[in-house]
């Protein structure tokens, strides 16, 4: 007598992915340097990464090559690699940048949604036209006034964005 089968429709279940050995190194990397384990302007000590993560050179190297070609680290020859430190100009130009790209892509995006998608976008906007004047302060580099506005909206990403620029800027 076979099993019964059950008619019970099927939860979709994502696949597993295949992750290499260089791309967990990189990520693991990347991660400490994006969560200031490795502050900006540290030097990183490639040998001991390789004995913290228990991997050869090849990979670690390989690691330093993709994130310098991502801007987050510099390798400065017979002196090591070296984590970047953005000043405050670096910041305001990486979100002008960044402005300009959301900008684009919401742009072409626009003519594919579908109407709940369009109510969401709709919501998204009229939530940063409440915080206009907060972004505005910031894009004019006016921190002080950019720290109040980010406090009385509890920004928290923002306040610690601000702290950032601040310590940069102190650190010049």
């Amino acid at each position: 007598m076979s099993p019964a089968r059950s008619t019970a429709p099927r939860t979709a279940i994502a696949p597993l992915l295949h992750e290499s050995l260089g791309e967990r190194v990189y990520r693991t990397v990347r991660d400490l340097i994006l969560s200031q384990v490795f502050p900006p302007g540290s030097k990183l000590n490639v040998e001991q990464i390789c004995r913290d993560l228990g991997v050869s050179r090849t990979p670690v190297w390989d690691t330093m090559r993709r994130l310098e070609s991502e801007g987050l680290v510099n390798t400065v020859p017979r002196h090591g690699v070296f984590v970047l430190n953005y000043g405050a100009d670096q910041i305001r130009d990486l979100f002008a940048v960044r402005g300009a790209l959301e900008a684009l892509a919401v742009r072409q995006a626009a003519g594919h949604l579908d109407p709940d998608d369009h109510a969401g976008l709709e919501a998204s906007m009229k939530e940063v036209a409440e915080h206009r004047e907060l972004f505005e302060a910031v894009v004019a580099g006016d921190a002080d006034r950019g720290e109040r506005l980010a406090r009385a909206h509890a920004d928290h990403v923002l306040q610690d964005a601000l702290e950032f620029t601040r310590r940069a800027e102190q650190d010049r």
